[in-house]
């Protein structure tokens, strides 16, 4: 269930340079009589039919998938459904698509459904080993990009790179063996440490942490490639979710969402490799501190049962003194009292994203309620698209801040560090805006609303 891709790979985070949108036109015929599945009868529903681009086109043999949806919960703008998306049937009259295929609704749809009918390429693994290597211009001078780093870690990377490949002769084949190499050399870790603001992701998972969730995986195996050679990118959604036996559907929760690589394959198109499938899960595995935990509290009840007994004592004494002298306290003068119940500098990233949220609303960009982070970066993205360092600046920050609210990772003060110096340069960088600028462009968008 891919909803984005992104092209750009800045060190630290992904960016979609090519989501430019462009109106899709309803057909002229409205149909009345609902969804194929007989869902929302005598509501209007437009058809809407979606380019083919440079960028999404399959080649070869396909055949055509129909995917009904139904949202249960939550406001939703971006369609998600299998690549390549062919024609939409929504209860929306106006959308737009970008150049990678990415389908965008102009108002967002709640407990409502929608359908998709996607182009799904037959060629097999076999086949896509003896494709060429020569590339579309356009894909090449995209998705081959790699950024500035360190000159010791981008040569590590590439003779990593020569290591991974040497045996295989075919873009295919340099892909898939990294897809293995990765899977099999870096763990799977929810709680692995953050990476520092001052280093390439890239780099420092594959040559030195090697674990991480499926961002750095995703980023490890798309880099790789692009040394190697074949354009790659990473992308977004949903995986499949869980099947409900009863009525033969698939049911994706929002603890689905998950980020994969893509690599391209001339008269193929797009195909997905993603490596946190073949890693090893060590998120809750034991590190042996809770065995030397229980060897400690074996040892002190072998002596009886008055040790235990005057630790437990002093123990809860300790802890009354510090909940009303310190902790009490502290909660009587915070006003924020951290409402969200999340670590202390997962809180302060939540709060500086807050505030640069604040900044632009006062600039005349407001966040609607209903926006998502994610939703929210594309209207500040479409009205700024000329300030680029701000973007960029806001881009990293709204990205920061949905993996320390949404994941079970930890923020460290280092990751707190470049979430207030992201601030800072936000608040710079509208400042920074004319303000009669800031003024057309929210009345226009006023108007358009």
């Amino acid at each position: 269930w891919r909803s984005a891709t992104y092209d750009k790979y800045t060190g630290r985070t992904w960016q979609n340079t090519l989501e430019s949108p462009s109106a899709l036109t309803p057909s002229q015929d409205v149909n009345l009589e609902g969804f194929s599945d007989g869902s929302l009868r005598g509501q209007a529903i437009y058809t809407m039919d979606v380019p083919t681009t440079q960028f999404t086109q399959t080649g070869g043999s396909s055949h055509t998938l129909t995917q009904h949806v139904t949202l249960v919960s939550g406001a939703w703008k971006q369609l998600c459904a299998a690549p390549e998306i062919r024609k939409i049937r929504v209860t929306e009259q106006r959308a737009t698509v970008d150049s990678v295929g990415g389908v965008r609704l102009f108002n967002p749809i709640t407990q409502s459904s929608y359908e998709v009918e996607s182009e799904i390429t037959e060629m097999s693994p076999e086949a896509a080993k003896n494709t060429p290597g020569n590339y579309p211009i356009p894909i090449r001078n995209t998705f081959l990009q790699i950024p500035a780093m360190g000159a010791t870690d981008l040569q590590a990377l590439k003779e990593l790179t020569i290591q991974i490949t040497a045996k295989e002769t075919t873009s295919y084949g340099k892909v898939k063996a990294i897809e293995q190499w990765v899977g099999q050399n870096c763990k799977y870790n929810l709680n692995a440490p953050s990476i520092p603001g001052d280093q390439d992701v890239a780099a420092t998972f594959l040559l030195k942490n090697k674990q991480g969730y499926c961002d750095v995986f995703a980023t490890g195996v798309a880099v790789l490639s692009r040394l190697a050679g074949v354009p790659a990118r990473v992308a977004s959604g949903f995986i499949p979710g869980e099947m409900d036996a009863k009525n033969g559907e698939y049911v994706v929760r929002d603890r689905d969402r998950h980020l994969w690589a893509e690599a391209y394959f001339p008269g193929v198109g797009w195909q997905r490799f993603d490596s946190t499938g073949i890693a090893e899960d060590i998120s809750n595995q034991d590190d042996g501190s809770k065995k030397k935990r229980f060897d400690l509290i074996a040892w002190i009840f072998s002596k009886g049962v008055l040790p235990p007994v005057a630790i437990l004592a002093f123990l809860l004494i300790v802890g009354y003194v510090i909940k009303v002298e310190l902790i009490d306290r502290i909660k009587r003068n915070d006003p924020t009292n951290n409402p969200l119940g999340l670590s202390k500098y997962n809180y302060e990233i939540v709060n500086c994203y807050a505030k640069a949220s604040s900044l632009f609303g006062r600039a005349g960009y407001t966040r609607a309620e209903w926006e998502t982070p994610s939703e929210y970066l594309l209207t500040i993205k479409t009205a700024l698209r000329e300030h680029i360092s701000v973007v960029d600046d806001f881009t990293e920050l709204s990205i920061s801040t949905e993996i320390f609210r949404y994941s079970a990772k930890i923020a460290s003060p280092s990751d707190v560090d470049r979430a207030n110096e992201l601030l800072i340069k936000i608040k710079s960088g509208i400042q920074a805006i004319p303000r009669t600028n800031r003024v057309a462009k929210s009345a226009a968008e006023g108007q358009i609303a």
